[in-house]
């Protein structure tokens, strides 16, 4: 017997104290297609007979080593499917799932999961049910304390964890070693997880668009979940009306409607911002980095990096549906997510980017305080942001401004407040340019960029 196939048949399945969750969870859900993500060895699997008649269960795995196990599991019952997919850009259509599953920790490998979180609120349907479990970043691997694997037969079990704090903002890490004695020959296991708080997991549900309905620290009985908690169980829903303000309305419907042709639209208003950008991205020509493109727009920042040959991958974030669907279109975002960033980008695992970019969009957030703090932990240390902000405009461009378009708030501002906001977030100026960014068409004005490289000091 394989390692693996010792895994999936003796370490793995037999673990199921989180199963009685989930099946009192998929009790709750409207017929339909439940699917789960991270399905691992299968072990959902066995609970298979707690669908209704009108549900099915679709299971999806990254890991090509399972796939032969878990379509052996689907092909037991008419109600299971299988299919090989990235978390972070699944090949569903939007709103077509009723539930969306994260079995036992399967989310604390997937990172950055707060892009998982938002592929799973772009798949469900109106009020479609989220549930997934996560170890406590303090006691969690005392989930662990309970597993029993046929001790006192054939073989020994073992496990030993070390427990690192990864920064200063309260994740932790856990490195897991597994040691099974199965007669003379020994099968070793690692794990590797970040363990963030639970107030991080809480924030991202609210920001991505979900309202959460239970939350607990046990997988049977209600029980409040607090920072010591060994486990925090989550069941949520997915919200489709937001809040919004006039100008984020305005601008929201303004971009899906150019987002077809928003490449022209960049043209005739002169747009020099990606012309700037592929200058200072010359040093990184080559290079395999992760990517945090926020205001993503159609893509059009992706375009430029393929062409000086960046690799990697790049993460996209916008506030319109109709750009997000085109930026997927691109095929060069391993993930791209409908979210607005006014009040920030609450990020779960920190040290994740090498390069942020945030181009064009700062003029629309009266405060950004919160973003670039955000932003600050996203990256790795000596990690660099590429930003812009509207430099303070002349009287006439701000009276022209406010005749053509009186629904949306622009925020310009002058060089000693952005040297302070950066200041303030941690980040250090590497390099700062003044140009103008584009052509008004509403005002044929030329509206003035600070166009900024900073890095996140150590």
């Amino acid at each position: 017997m394989s390692d693996l196939e010792f895994y999936l048949t003796e370490i793995q399945r037999p673990y199921e104290s989180d199963l009685r969750g989930i099946t009192e969870f998929i009790k709750k859900q409207a017929p339909g297609i439940l699917l789960e993500v991270g399905s691992g060895g299968g072990r959902i699997t066995k609970i298979s007979s707690e669908l209704s008649p009108n549900q099915k269960l679709h299971l999806v795995e990254i890991n090509e080593n399972f796939e032969k196990y878990l379509k052996e599991c689907c092909s037991k019952s008419s109600s299971l499917e299988f299919s090989l997919q990235d978390a972070f850009s699944l090949n569903f259509e939007s709103n077509s799932m009723t539930a969306v599953i994260f079995a036992l920790n399967s989310i604390t490998e997937m990172i950055p999961s707060i892009f998982v979180l938002g592929e799973a609120h772009r798949i469900l349907a109106p009020a479609g049910g989220l549930y997934f479990m996560v170890q406590g970043h303090l006691n969690g691997m005392d989930i662990f304390s309970p597993l029993k694997i046929r001790s006192g037969e054939n073989f020994h079990f073992t496990y030993n964890v070390n427990r690192f704090r990864l920064n200063r903002f309260g994740s932790y890490g856990f490195q897991t070693q597994v040691s099974v004695l199965d007669g003379r020959r020994k099968h070793v296991f690692h794990f590797d997880q970040v363990i963030p708080p639970f107030s991080k997991w809480e924030d991202a549900l609210r920001f991505i668009g979900f309202e959460v309905s239970l939350s607990s620290s046990s997988f049977t009985e209600a029980s409040p979940i607090t920072e010591s908690s060994p486990i925090g169980v989550y069941e949520a829903k997915k919200l489709t009306n937001r809040q919004t303000t006039s100008t984020q309305e305005f601008l929201k419907k303004s971009y899906d409607q150019v987002s077809d042709r928003y490449d022209q639209f960049s043209q005739i208003a002169q747009y020099k911002v990606p012309f700037w950008l592929m200058d200072k991205l010359e040093p990184f020509k080559g290079f395999n980095l992760e990517i945090l493109d926020l205001g993503c727009a159609n893509g059009s920042i992706a375009k430029c990096l393929a062409q000086i040959d960046i690799k990697g991958n790049l993460y996209g974030v916008d506030f319109s549906e109709e750009m997000v669907g085109a930026a997927k279109k691109t095929n060069l975002y391993r993930s791209v997510i409908c979210a607005d960033l006014t009040n920030g980008f609450p990020i779960i695992e920190e040290n994740v980017f090498d390069v942020v970019f945030m181009l064009s969009f700062l003029e629309f957030i009266e405060d950004p305080k919160i973003l670039l703090a955000d932003v600050y932990r996203s990256l790795k240390p000596g990690g660099k942001v590429f930003l812009t902000f509207e430099a303070m405009q002349n009287k006439e461009t701000l009276r022209l401004r406010a005749q053509s378009t009186p629904e949306v708030s622009y925020y310009s501002t002058d060089k000693e407040s952005i040297l302070n906001l950066l200041d303030g977030a941690g980040l250090v100026v590497e390099s700062w340019d003044e140009m103008v960014g584009y052509v008004s068409p509403s005002t044929s004005m030329p509206i003035n960029y600070f166009a900024i490289v900073a890095v996140r000091k150590s």
